[in-house]
C-alpha cells in the first residue's frame, strides 16, 4: 500500500503554484468589494444645497452641514459659511446667528452688531429692535443704543417713525423713543409714501405723520401704499385706493370668472413684530 506521505511534495508544489498564479493575476488590479448597505455613504457638509435672490449686492448661501454665507454675484464666497442662520442684506448689513444668538454683519463680513442678543430685529433705515427684559428697545447697525428697552412690542422703522405697542395699544415714536402719535390703535404698521394703515375699532384706515386721519377706518384689510396706490378690501371684493382713499383701480365687483384685484398683506399680529425668529430661507 502506497504511503500518504510519497503525495506531500506534489501538495506543497501545487499550493505554491497557485498562490504565485493568483498573486501575478492580482497585481496591479483593485479588488472589487460588496457594499455593506447599512453603511453610511459619506457627504460633503460643505457643498452648497440652497443659494437665495441676490438680495443688497450679495446673495446668501446654504452648506449641506447646515451653515450660512454669502457669495457676490458671480458666485463667488466672500463670507465663508459659519452661520447658523443668516438674512439678507439691507442697509449693508444683515442679521445672522452664532451660538444660538443674534447679531449684524457688514458686506465684509465684520460683526459689527456682535451676536449677543437673544432676539434681534431686521435692521431698518439704520436702525434695529432688541429685547431685553421684556421689552424692546433700539439699536443702530453701529450698535449704539438709540432707544431703551421700553416698548411692549414694535414694528420696523418707516419714513423716520416706528409703531411701537404701549398698554395693549399702538402709537408710533421717533428716533429718540419720544411718543410722537399716541396710542390708540389695535395694530399700526410703518408709513409709506406719507401714509401708515391701522386697525381701530375692528376696521382699517390710514393715517398722516401727525397722526391725522387721511383716509376713514372704512375697510375690512389694507395694504401699504406703493406707486400711489393700496389695496382695499370692502365688504364685497378688494380694489385699489389713491392717497385720497378714491377708488382707481377695480372698482367693481368682479363677474364670474373676471380676475379681481390682489388682496393685501396678512396683517396678523404675531407676523413681523418678533423678528429674530424669521427664517426667510
Amino acid at each position: 500500500m502506497r504511503s500518504n506521505f510519497s503525495l506531500l511534495p506534489v501538495a506543497i508544489t501545487l499550493m505554491a503554484v497557485m498562490v504565485f498564479v493568483n498573486s501575478a493575476c492580482n497585481k496591479g488590479t483593485t479588488t472589487s468589494q460588496t457594499v455593506d448597505s447599512t453603511k453610511t455613504v459619506a457627504v460633503d457638509s460643505n457643498a452648497i444645497d440652497f443659494t437665495a435672490e441676490p438680495a443688497g449686492g450679495l446673495k446668501r448661501f446654504r452648506t449641506l452641514g447646515g451653515k450660512f454665507g454669502f457669495q457676490d454675484l458671480n458666485g463667488k464666497v466672500v463670507i465663508p459659511a459659519q452661520y447658523e442662520m443668516a438674512f439678507d442684506f439691507k442697509d449693508s448689513v444683515a442679521k445672522i446667528r452664532r451660538n444660538s444668538l443674534f447679531g449684524m454683519i457688514d458686506m465684509q463680513g465684520r460683526e459689527v452688531v456682535p451676536a449677543t442678543y437673544d432676539r434681534l430685529q431686521t435692521a431698518s433705515e439704520g436702525k434695529a429692535g432688541y429685547f431685553l427684559n421684556g421689552k424692546w428697545g433700539f439699536i443702530t447697525t453701529k450698535n449704539e443704543e438709540l432707544i431703551p428697552p421700553t416698548f411692549d412690542s414694535i414694528m420696523p422703522f418707516g419714513e423716520g417713525l416706528v409703531p411701537v405697542k404701549m398698554a395693549d395699544k399702538w402709537g408710533y415714536a421717533d428716533a429718540t423713543g419720544k411718543i410722537v402719535i399716541q396710542p390708540a390703535y389695535e395694530i399700526a404698521w410703518p408709513f409709506s409714501e406719507g401714509l401708515a394703515h391701522c386697525l381701530k375699532d375692528g376696521m382699517w384706515g390710514f393715517i398722516n405723520p401727525k397722526g391725522k386721519v387721511a383716509i376713514p377706518f372704512k375697510f375690512y384689510n389694507v395694504g401699504a401704499f406703493e406707486d400711489g396706490k393700496a389695496y382695499a378690501l370692502t365688504e364685497t371684493h378688494w380694489l385699489m385706493i389713491d392717497k385720497t382713499g378714491k377708488c382707481v383701480d377695480h372698482c367693481e365687483p368682479p363677474k364670474e370668472g373676471e380676475k379681481g384685484a390682489e388682496n393685501g398683506h396678512n396683517h396678523s399680529e404675531g407676523d413681523g413684530h418678533d423678528h429674530s425668529s424669521e427664517d426667510q430661507h
